[in-house]
This record gives C-alpha cells, structure tokens and sequence, in this order.
C-alpha cells in the first residue's frame, strides 16, 4: 500500500492557521507564521522560538505536544491504524495527520488543500439512529476498530477508550465532518471497578457542590452498560448550530514533559511544578503578561488537588488538569474532569494519592490542616488562604458526595458505597 501521509501539515488555531509541521523521516518541525501568533502551548512559545525541532520521531518538544493530543493506550493506537489505513510505523506524525481535525482545545492538524475550506466553516453533521449508536457504544464496550474515526478525524487522550460525538438539544447523534467539531466525550464505565460512570458523575457533581468548576457529564445505559457523557468543556455554543473550539492544554504539555510521565512517582512533574507554572501562567509568565486577573490558578489548582483527597481518588496526575487560552490570550484554570473516588473499591491500606504533599501520600496525612499550610508557604502562596480553603471543602464534600451517590447509583448498593466512604472518611477526617 502506498504511503499517503502529507509532508506538511496546516495548523490552525482559533480560525486562523498559525504555524506549518512538516516531518523528515517522520521526525517533525513545527514552524510558527509570526511571532504574535497565539502559541499551541507555553512549551512551544512562538515569542520564544518561531521554530522547534525534534530529533527523534517520537521524542522532542513537538512530539511530546502531540503525543498529549493521542490515545495513551496501545490497543487504541493499533485500532485506529487499522480503521484509518495508516502506512509504516505509527508515529505522533502520522497519527495526527490522519486523526488531527478534531483534537483536545482548539487546535487542528489538516493537509494545505483541506485548509480553506476549514477555515471557512464548511462542514456538515452526518445523523446516526438509535441502532447505529448502539453499534458505536458496542463498539467501545468490545474495542473493536472505531466506525467514525475516518471520517470526524477526532484525536481523544487518555488511556480510556473512547470516542466523541455531536448530540444536539434534541438528544440526537450526529457524526461531524470537516469544520464541524464534537460536543461530547463518550466512555464505557470501567468494568472492573463497580457503578464507576456513576461514581464519576457523583464526584464532579459534589465537586460542583462544593463551588468548584467542574466538566458536566450525564450517565446512559446502553445494551446493560454504563456510558459517561461528558460534555466538553473545550466546545462552547450552539450544539444545534455554531460551536466554537477553546483552546487547552494539561500540564504535561505546558511543562514538555512525556504522556508516559505523567505520575510524580513515575519520574513526571510534583505538584509543586504544577503549582509553579500555574503562578507563572497567572501572572503572565507567557512574557505576553496573559495571566488571569486574579492571580486564582494556583489555588484552584490546590483546591482540585484537595477535592480528590477527600474523595480518595488515586488518579490525579499531570493530564488530568488543564489549562485554558482564550481566544484574547488570558490563561486560566480548566474544570476539573475525571475524578472517581476509589475509597469504595480497596481498603484504607492500599490507597495512596497520586502527589506527595510534605512528604507523604497518606490520605489521613493529607487532612492535615498544618500540612497544607507548609505546603503553600513553601510554594509561595498565601497559607491562610489555603488552609482556609481545605477546611471549608473538609466540611462540605462529604456530605454532598454522599448525597450525589445515593441519587445516582441504584439499589443496595448506594448504601454499600457510602457505607465504605463513611469510613474512609472516619479514619481520615478527626
């Protein structure tokens, strides 16, 4: 089969094509248009350098943004060269020069001769019935080769299957194709761990409860399984018209740092360098002074921190937070996503948090007021402020997590997991 992948690929950003990536033996340069231009990450600042080069194919500053734009999972990668024909060794070019019209935040990947037409708004929504959905949700639950990845051209990270969609206020699915992006994130509940999809929603309701910013995400059941409907943050407006992209980023790729470490204990970013390029990002450490107004991103970035130690979620890392760049170039803080508790799933002994906080990933020495109050004095922020911050979500979210199971996980079982929650909790919280 001969090889079809493009030597130079457009890349567009908020409607206006900023920068060429092109590749030499599929090791890529990513070459910005003007220095004024907004920048795919802080890593790869075009005030900076307006051109960046990788020396390996999979290895460099732009291999390690791409790479945070592609499944995690192997299987997926292997499923998505089969249903898009990609030739030779399936490299961050390659893949996203056949899956890159739709990625996470607002940029897209796509040949010079599909670049105006993109840039135009020409797209259309192709409709699914009831049936055709569900071979799409069959799909995800058998990870058999997915049926539109050819044609919507999306790119999901992530080591979760999953596939993205449009579903209008109707409630109906639409396949997009072109300019058209996706509004939603679909992904079979975890089997292994019991009512996941349930307990994820449950979490960020709570987490919004708690005046926290939160993705919104539904629940449907398909065929006897769960689905999580998560609604993108990263797509505002019309889902029935005009939807617009917002460009973001995680963390491992405004640090460069790989997908494959993303875990502090895996060698990636502690959150103390988080929290140190949140502050440079809201005080305008971009060297273009776009930092948010209030100086809040390291904070929230603390609070989203604190709300999965009470929930006892083990899975925050360096891809699952986010930064945002609107179109007048202000960075500020993404909801949070993807937070489970998974306090009903393993005895107290067996959980640990994902970061070290003073020294310790022990949930019962993480609800330590005076350990949140060193932390922060030590990463330069204001300890009254942060102290006062954990206390007021201490008090609030358990309450408001046992609310959001009780109402969203069915039978006995609600009963089970908030039994075991209460007394994570007890041995915890004093």
């Amino acid at each position: 089969m001969p090889d079809t992948t493009p030597d130079a690929l457009d890349v567009l950003l908020y409607d206006e094509r900023v920068a060429t990536l092109t590749a030499s033996h599929d090791v890529m340069t990513l070459e910005y248009l003007s220095r004024d231009v907004p920048p795919l990450s802080p890593s790869l600042d075009p005030r900076r350098s307006l051109i960046w080069k990788d020396r390996r194919p999979d290895r460099g500053p732009v291999a390690t943004y791409i790479e945070g734009l592609l499944p995690e999972n192997a299987a997926d990668r292997r499923r998505l060269v089969s249903a898009l024909d990609i030739t030779g060794r399936p490299t961050p070019y390659r893949l996203i020069s056949a899956v890159g019209l739709d990625c996470p935040g607002a940029v897209r990947f796509c040949r010079r001769q599909d670049t105006r037409a993109l840039l135009n708004g020409e797209g259309r929504l192709i409709p699914l019935t009831d049936e055709q959905v569900n071979e799409r949700l069959g799909d995800l639950l058998l990870r058999t080769r997915p049926a539109d990845a050819g044609i919507a051209r999306w790119s999901l990270p992530g080591y979760q299957t999953k596939a993205a969609y449009r579903i209008t206020s109707d409630g109906r699915w639409w396949v997009p194709v072109g300019a058209e992006p996706t509004n939603v994130i679909v992904k079979p509940s975890m089997s292994s761990l019991y009512a996941q999809a349930r307990n994820e929603r449950a979490c960020l309701m709570a987490a919004r409860d708690a005046g926290l910013d939160a993705a919104h995400t539904d629940v449907i059941t398909r065929m006897g399984a769960d689905f999580v409907l998560s609604w993108r943050f990263d797509r505002i407006g019309n889902p029935d018209g005009r939807m617009i992209r917002v460009h973001q980023m995680d963390f491992c790729q405004i640090l460069g740092v790989p997908s494959e470490l993303k875990y502090e204990e895996d060698g990636g970013p502690s959150l103390t360098d988080i929290l140190h390029a949140a502050r440079s990002l809201s005080s305008g450490g971009d060297g273009n002074g776009n930092g948010d107004k209030d100086g809040d991103m390291p904070y929230q970035v603390l609070r989203q921190a604190m709300f999965n130690v009470l929930v006892g979620s083990t899975d925050l890392h360096a891809k699952n937070m986010s930064v945002q760049l609107s179109p007048e170039g202000v960075y500020h803080m993404a909801p949070m996503y993807d937070v489970a508790s998974f306090a009903p799933y393993a005895p107290m002994e067996e959980l640990a948090f994902s970061y070290r906080i003073e020294g310790s990933r022990s949930f019962a020495d993480l609800c330590e007021d005076e350990r949140w109050g060193r932390f922060a004095r030590k990463a330069g922020l204001d300890p009254a402020r942060v102290v006062s911050d954990f206390r007021r979500l201490r008090r609030i979210v358990p309450e408001r997590l046992e609310a959001r199971i009780m109402e969203g996980v069915d039978g006995p079982m609600a009963f089970e997991m908030v039994k075991r929650l209460r007394a994570f909790w007890s041995r915890i919280i004093q």
